[in-house]
Formats: structure tokens, C-alpha cells, sequence
């Protein structure tokens, strides 16, 4: 851990069968005690169901602890580390549908000459997918829906994002915004939704557009609040942030501001980092708890950076921490992390973020005052 006069700092606390249970953290002091209901049997009743009845009323009990207990008292309680799905054993999960990707859009990945992405935005109930300068949207849950295209960049499109719109900034039809992110500039795109017939349409916001001074982006997210994120292959974060008056340079709406890595700005672009690098330092993941107003970063070299974002989650984002290598923690054998996910206060009290390595195995982190 390493945060020199950070106002919070990263504890670790992991389960796992390499390294066993991690240091201790306070213990929830307000978890629940229901118990299940008892089972009474008569006497009279044959051993074999007063046998199903005892089992199930243990089961019933076991049930009751795990959903009232702490996600980390949970992993402490454990008496072994990951246990592995074993041949025979009924399926951990059950595939309730495929859909194939479109024909239009699998036939442009096929001729794909400089990027490719795709991901899902479950607010809209819609997969997306870019293809060099092209992007494409269409319905999840439907085999037949035809895709929607926008081919309005003369550039690839490297990162694209979901946000909500900011009331009173756009027209009451424009519900969310796509943010495009290209080598030469960062777009915005109004999406409205028709409410009956769930149809989609894309508005071009010709004056919402800011140059990317040379910064490609690798990763965009968004807060409830309609606060847009963006994390660069340079290691920085940025905020983007428009209003409806033209109050910066060229008339524009919207700018990009640098919130990490300050002293970077005075590198002339074109010293900075093109798309091409494979630098360890490129931001691949940008996860927002809003339930406790953070945000975290994941880079490229495994390294995790904590900013606060107010009481309000309206504040400027404050760096306020950073762990680096959460993977050596997983054990020998550990190449990376792949993906972290924020843990829900529903979940635990204590533990905030969970990290997934290449290996499976999963790290543990939390928050705390300093």
C-alpha cells in the first residue's frame, strides 16, 4: 500500500487457497439474527422423512446466516479456500439464450482494417459494437432487430460510453448521450428512446465536441449523476464536462479536463502517447460506487488508483490512494488482473472492491479512514 498523506488508503483482505485468510478488519457489529422457522416432526413419522426434515431445517439455517452475514465475515468463516467445480456436479450456471451476433455487423468485423470493440448497455437494452469508424447498435434481447449504424467519424473509434444527460441541458427527447472517443477528438451523440416501441434514434450535437490534444482513450464511464469519465492511454484520467452555453474555445460545449497526472500537460503532444503503444500505464478500466461516491481506476500494469468524488458525488474527483500489483497477492502463478467490480454496501461493510486475476482468483480490497 503505498498512499503518503492520502485522506483514505487501500486494506487488503482475501480468501484464497494459495495464501489463506487475509488481515483482520473490524467485524460488522449490526448483522442480522433471523432464524429460519423451526421443523417440528412427530414421532410418529417415518425415519427417513424425520431425517429430510432435520437436513432441511439445518440447510434453512445455513441459508438464513449466509444471507444476514458480512460478505467478509463470510470469507473469514470459510474453512477452505476456492472450492472447484467437480465433474457430475449440476451446472453453476444455465445459458438462457444465444443471440448471434448480426450478419451486417459480423461481416464488417471480417474486413476490420484498424479497431475493433463491443460491449452492452443495459440501460438502453442494447449491444454495441465499433468497427474502424463505424458504430453499431442493436437490441440484446431481440434475434431480428436490425442494427442501427452511425458512421459520422473520419477517425476509428477506440473507447465508446453511456451516460445519462443532465436535465435542462438537452431536448426532453435526448434521455442519454454516446461519448465517442477517436485519436483526433471526443464526441457526444444524443440517444432518444421512444418509451412504447422502445425504438432508438441518434442525434448528431455537431457543437459537443472537444479535441483529444493527442490522448486516445481506452476506457469511459459514467456516474448516476450524468458525470462523464474517461481514462487515457497516457495514464490520466479526464472528466468531460458540457453545458448549454458556448463558453469555451471555438464556440464548443463541452471540454475535456485533466484530473491525474497534472504535470503531464506540460509534455508537448506530440511527445504523448500514440494508440499503437502498449504502454503498462494505459487506464483499461474505470469503475464508479455510488453508493460511497468513489471512483477507481485499472491500468494497464495492474495498478489501482482510488479518487474521491464529494459528499455530493458532484465534487472535483481527489486521488486519494493507490495499490499497485493487487495480482502478487493471488499468489505464485498470477499473471494480471483482468476486472474489478465494486462491492455493494448490501453486500459488505468493509469490503468495497473486488479484483478478478487471470488465474480466477478473486482480491479483496476496502476503504478506510486514515
Amino acid at each position: 500500500l503505498h498512499s503518503p498523506g492520502a485522506a483514505s488508503k487501500f486494506r487488503t483482505a482475501m480468501r484464497s487457497a494459495q495464501r489463506g485468510p487475509g488481515p483482520s478488519l473490524m467485524p460488522a457489529t449490526n448483522l442480522m439474527n433471523a432464524k429460519p422457522p423451526m421443523m417440528n416432526v412427530a414421532p410418529a413419522v417415518q425415519p427417513d422423512i424425520a431425517e429430510a426434515a432435520t437436513q432441511l431445517t439445518k440447510t434453512l439455517e445455513s441459508n438464513s446466516r449466509s444471507a444476514a452475514g458480512d460478505l467478509f465475515e463470510l470469507l473469514q468463516d470459510a474453512d477452505r479456500g476456492y472450492a472447484f467445480h467437480q465433474p457430475g456436479w449440476p451446472a453453476l450456471l444455465k445459458t438462457a439464450g444465444l443471440r448471434e451476433i448480426p450478419a451486417p455487423v459480423a461481416d464488417r468485423f471480417r474486413v476490420a482494417e484498424v479497431c475493433s470493440n463491443w460491449g452492452a448497455f443495459p440501460e438502453i437494452k442494447r449491444a454495441w459494437a465499433t468497427v474502424d469508424n463505424s458504430l453499431f447498435l442493436w437490441r440484446f434481447d431481440s434475434q431480428n432487430d436490425v442494427p442501427a449504424e452511425y458512421s459520422g467519424e473520419d477517425q476509428a473509434i477506440y473507447a465508446v460510453g453511456l451516460a445519462k444527460a443532465r436535465p435542462g441541458v438537452f431536448i426532453e427527447a435526448i434521455q442519454y448521450l454516446l461519448v465517442l472517443a477517436t485519436p483526433m477528438e471526443m464526441v457526444l451523440l444524443g440517444v432518444c428512446v421512444d418509451a412504447k416501441t422502445d425504438e432508438l434514434a441518434l442525434q448528431p450535437l455537431p457543437m459537443y465536441t472537444t479535441p483529444s490534444d493527442a490522448v486516445c482513450m481506452a476506457a469511459i464511464t459514467s456516474t448516476p449523476e450524468g458525470r462523464i469519465f474517461c481514462g487515457g492511454r497516457d495514464g490520466n484520467l479526464y472528466e468531460l464536462t458540457y453545458s448549454n452555453s458556448s463558453g469555451w474555445r471555438g464556440g464548443r460545449r463541452c471540454q475535456k479536463i485533466q484530473v491525474s497526472g497534472l504535470l503531464s500537460r506540460l509534455v508537448p503532444s506530440v511527445l504523448k502517447l500514440w494508440p499503437s503503444d502498449p504502454t503498462p500505464l494505459a487506464l483499461t478500466q474505470i469503475v464508479v460506487d455510488p453508493a460511497r461516491r468513489l471512483l477507481y481506476t485499472l491500468s494497464k500494469g495492474g495498478v489501482i488508483t482510488l479518487y474521491d468524488l464529494g459528499a455530493d458525488a458532484a465534487s472535483p474527483a481527489r486521488r486519494v490512494a493507490e495499490y499497485r500489483h493487487p495480482a502478487e497477492r493471488a499468489g505464485s502463478g498470477t499473471k494480471r488482473v483482468v476486472h474489478m467490480a465494486v462491492v455493494s454496501p448490501g453486500e459488505s461493510r468493509h469490503l468495497h472492491l473486488v479484483v478478478v486475476c487471470s488465474n480466477g482468483a478473486r482480491v479483496y480490497l476496502t476503504t478506510a479512514a486514515a
